[in-house]
């Protein structure tokens, strides 16, 4: 095999500035920004290392400087993750992130889209050059060394959400010390979860400093004669990162197809049964499921996913309106067949809970089984300790909570870190399985990747012409995740028939006469479960039915 030349990419050559300075993450704090900037210098250059907005108070001051500095030729601008939805908004998109939506958003409605539109067009993903005999690499992320490939074969994503965990910080800046000459510098923000000083090695400089919440604004200034680091703090801040959840919170209260629970100084907020019933979707329905939130400190305790939809259950989940959204690759997870439990820490004690009430049966049960199944909870705590997140599981009850799909045990499935913040965000599948491995947990099984439309509706059509057969082993269907968050679901016909049959069963069971135009394999089914209740059944266990029926019948109920 003939050995790949490494895309060459030669260093910028900044030798003409007197001075380069790099701004760290500035969160919306506009006046520690100015305090640490002062004028700007025609012959210094200014690069800004991203994460320009949310979570401070300052935000339409910060974007206003933004766009008046734009087009200056030494003012270069890096884009950090909280950049995508100052994007969407610039392109009359809608915005996810409840964070942006309800804090951000109404601080700079008096910038135009179209200047913000021109001010995205100018961010990079990186900056690398040469000063002063010095290579320099900046981006928003960290990556751990330079590849041999060359900085082309970094992926985008590496570059704006760094590699590896959240809190593998100080390893990823480790390597790059080790890999790296000490003459060859990265800096980065983006993630500093135990605030460690801004030099980390004599070859890694990290700029993020809280500075959102009473922290430091962080400046790399970079000479002929070196590289010091000058740390602001920053005075104005609201120690609840602005209004943004207590203005989730009135917004919510106001929409009558929430429901809000109060649990000491705890609510829980969920959609409502109306909403469910007659499809009133919104961004305040879809993301009050699950939400559990601090009020008086204006702080969310814990969260599970925004509601996401069956494939063809809504116009934008139809197989047309995808084939035009989806953005590959695309990847199936195995949809498990029970009940949501909710994992976060609050006030130093562990808070489990079913999505709705933590004092509910269900709520019991789960904590029940997270207990049993957790190989090290003292792990579990330490780590939801350094992490401002939850647990998102599926709990599988098989005695007190059965459901359509047949398991042999009893257990949770770790499903997903769910950041907890306004913003909908979640950490990356290779951090969820290793919390899970670690603590003793399954977690969640990655089934298919699509690298394509045709790949995934030709699989997509597969799916849909799967067995009825109960001998065979079944499950409830799978979540799709698209490379841009998207998500959706795909029920399996063997789950749908048998839910459907549960229904049946039902009203076999209390003696309700089946009424409209029927399939024969209803009637089939529902004659059947009457006679049992004839013979005194009284309860419907549609696993248990589902078995005795094809054992006695060997009815595979196909149409």
């Amino acid at each position: 095999m003939e050995n790949i030349s490494p895309i060459e990419y030669t260093p910028a050559d900044y030798n003409g500035y007197r001075a380069v300075h790099v701004v760290g993450d500035i969160h919306g704090c506009f006046t520690v920004l100015k305090e640490g900037l002062g004028e700007l210098k025609e012959d210094e250059l200014y690069i800004f290392a991203g994460d320009f907005l949310d979570r401070g108070t300052e935000n339409a001051e910060v974007l206003k400087f933004l766009v008046e500095i734009r087009d200056r030729k030494n003012c270069h601008f890096i884009e950090g993750n909280h950049e995508a939805n100052l994007r969407a908004y610039g392109d009359s998109r809608q915005t996810r992130g409840n964070e942006f939506n309800y804090q951000t958003l109404p601080q700079i409605q008096s910038v135009s889209r179209k200047d913000v539109r021109m001010f995205c067009r100018r961010l990079r993903q990186c900056e690398y050059f040469v000063f002063h005999d010095r290579r320099y690499l900046i981006c928003h992320g960290g990556i751990p060394g330079f590849p041999p490939l060359g900085i082309a074969a970094v992926p985008t994503s590496s570059m704006i959400r760094g590699v590896g965990l959240y809190e593998d910080m100080e390893e990823v800046a480790a390597s790059w010390n080790r890999r790296m000459p000490a003459d060859f510098i990265q800096i980065f923000g983006h993630r500093n979860t135990h605030l460690l000083p801004p030099a980390i090695h004599p070859n890694v400089i990290c700029l993020e400093g809280k500075v959102e919440s009473g922290g430091c604004l962080r400046i790399a200034d970079i000479t002929a004669s070196g590289l010091t680091v000058r740390e602001i703090r920053n005075d104005v801040f609201n120690p609840a990162f602005g209004l943004g959840v207590p203005l989730l919170v009135q917004e919510l209260r106001k929409n009558r197809y929430i429901d809000e629970k109060q649990f000491g100084g705890i609510s829980s907020f969920n959609f409502t049964r109306t909403a469910f019933d007659k499809g009133i979707w919104d961004e305040q329905t879809v993301t009050a499921r699950g939400l559990f939130v601090d009020v008086a400190a204006g702080k969310i305790v814990a969260r599970g996913y925004r509601k996401f939809f069956n494939i063809g259950e809504r116009e934008e989940t139809t197989m047309a309106a995808l084939e035009k959204t989806m953005k590959f690759p695309a990847v199936a997870y195995v949809k498990e067949n029970g009940f949501l439990g909710l994992a976060s820490l609050h006030n130093g004690e562990l808070f489990a809970t079913s999505k709705s009430n933590p004092y509910a049966d269900y709520a019991g049960y789960f904590r029940e089984t997270l207990t049993d199944c957790c190989r090290d909870p003292e792990y579990v705590k330490d780590y939801l300790s350094k992490n401002d997140v939850t647990l998102v599981f599926e709990c599988i009850d098989i005695v007190r909570d059965p459901h359509i799909i047949r398991y042999d045990q009893s257990k949770v499935v770790l499903l997903d870190i769910i950041e907890n913040n306004l913003d909908y965000s979640h950490r990356p599948l290779t951090e969820v399985r290793e919390v899970a491995a670690k603590a003793g947990f399954q977690c969640k099984t990655k089934a298919f990747e699509f690298g394509s439309w045709l790949e995934f509706s030709d699989w997509y059509r597969r799916m849909q012409s799967e067995s009825l057969d109960p001998k065979e082993s079944h499950i409830e269907g799978y979540v799709i995740e698209d490379s841009d968050g998207f998500m959706a679901k795909v029920k399996l016909p063997y789950y749908s028939l048998w839910k459907h049959m549960r229904t049946v069963a039902a009203l076999a069971l209390n003696r309700t006469p089946l009424k409209g135009q029927l399939s024969r394999r209803d009637e089939r089914f529902y004659n059947w479960v009457k006679d049992k209740v004839d013979k005194g059944l009284d309860r419907v266990n549609i696993i248990e039915l589902r078995d005795e029926y094809f054992a006695q019948t060997g009815d595979r109920l196909e149409k």
